[in-house]
């Protein structure tokens, strides 16, 4: 056993474990271990208490602790009691014992009867608040009513900290993060196995996805003046937005021309459709579509493959084409739809989930062709100041950005 004195601290070492007498919190590995050393050897109690500047109380209780509680855990029992392994917790990087620190004022009843409760609540996606939990409280603790509000707000705030529960803001449902190396991997395999026993080389194996472009591209950030208290930028001028549907294939040498999907009525009557269709003042090599919501639906899905997959692919006898789980493009006309293609195509959809891992266009392209379309929308603004976009500047930009996208 070694010391080195390090300015008002006394480092210690105790199996090989480094300790500092001035230290208030220490892990369960320095505490078993000034226990040990303390017992191993008769009458050492107070010596091994001196030595780290602790009471020699504290080794007692730590001593009472180890042999009710922790003995199986810290000896990685696996003799089936488990259970005892969830005696100990972690707070703020230092492992204590279960039990330890300030204790719970409310009633046990009362403590389970608030969790169930919270539990419940969000279990349905309802809200819940600190005013919501303490007026539960009272309800069913009437001793809490003597209670200042400020003390039972404390009390309660508490048991939300005990449960891992934070103060957070609503958000949108969550897009999968937790992939399967597994499944994507097999995917992967499964299309090039697919691509060699329908014997189509890279340039047949194509990918489409859908992506939104807004009108008013202002970004959320600015340059300002540095130390100014308030950094404002105005919204949007219009929230109106459009569907584009891009694709291209596994060598990159083949891009399908893009497919915009407007808001509009999808009548043969409807203004936007006719303006769309007619293609004036539209660059000609895209095609258009118009829905109330501006999204893709069986409908548009079948004009997308009579007007920009049939007479991009006639060149192929066999084409694979890979899609995400979108309804629209899974219903029984859209297969039937490709089935009738002079090209046959063969169809395959990525896994629910895996769009983010699996999506070439979503990978690699939706980025970098929204990108350039952000680059028009700025060039757009320094010479239309005070107008808002409208369709056909939007397709000009698109048509743009789909050009600048690289082999």
């Amino acid at each position: 056993m070694s010391t080195t004195t390090l300015s008002s601290y006394t480092m210690a070492t105790v199996n090989n474990l480094p300790v500092a007498s001035m230290r208030y919190k220490y892990n369960l590995a320095i505490k078993k271990a000034i226990v040990d050393e303390a017992y191993t050897i008769l009458r050492n109690l107070r010596a091994t208490a001196r030595k780290f500047t602790i009471q020699a109380n504290q080794i007692r209780i730590w001593k009472r602790k180890f042999d009710e509680n922790c003995a199986p855990a810290l000896s990685h029992d696996t003799t089936g009691e488990g259970d005892k392994a969830k005696r100990f917790k972690k707070s703020n990087s230092v492992s204590r014992f279960i039990g330890g620190g300030r204790k719970c004022a409310l009633d046990r009843d009362v403590v389970s009867h608030l969790e169930k409760f919270y539990d419940g609540k969000r279990s349905e996606d309802l809200g819940v608040t600190l005013r919501l939990m303490t007026a539960e409280c009272r309800l069913v603790d009437p001793s809490a009513c003597s209670l200042s509000p400020k003390a039972l707000d404390g009390r309660v705030y508490r048991l939300l900290v005990k449960w891992d529960a934070s103060w957070r803001r609503g958000t949108h449902k969550a897009q999968n993060t937790r992939h399967d190396i597994v499944v994507s991997n097999e995917f992967r395999s499964y299309i090039r196995t697919k691509a060699a026993l329908l014997g189509v080389d890279c340039r047949a194996v194509f990918n489409a996805d859908e992506t939104n472009i807004y009108f008013s591209m202002e970004g959320r950030y600015t340059y300002a003046k540095r130390g100014s208290r308030t950094v404002a930028i105005k919204g949007a001028t219009t929230s109106a937005r459009c569907t584009v549907m891009v694709g291209a294939n596994l060598a990159g040498d083949i891009k399908l021309p893009p497919f915009v999907i407007y808001t509009g009525s999808s009548g043969r009557s409807g203004r936007v459709r006719k303006e769309v269709e007619g293609k004036v003042g539209f660059p000609d090599q895209m095609e258009y579509g118009a829905q109330p919501k501006g999204w893709m639906d069986e409908e548009l899905m079948l004009i997308w493959i009579e007007r920009v997959w049939k007479p991009s692919v006639s060149q192929f006898d066999c084409c694979l084409l890979i899609l995400d789980c979108c309804t629209s493009q899974m219903t029984t006309k859209v297969k039937e739809a490709f089935d009738d293609c002079n090209c046959n195509t063969d169809l395959d959809f990525i896994p629910k989930g895996y769009t983010s891992k699996l999506q070439a266009m979503d990978v690699g392209v939706n980025k970098p062709f929204k990108n350039y379309t952000n680059h028009q929308f700025d060039e757009w603004l320094v010479l239309n100041k005070d107008k808002t976009p409208n369709r056909s500047d939007v397709a000009w930009w698109i048509w743009d950005a789909w050009t600048r996208i690289s082999e």
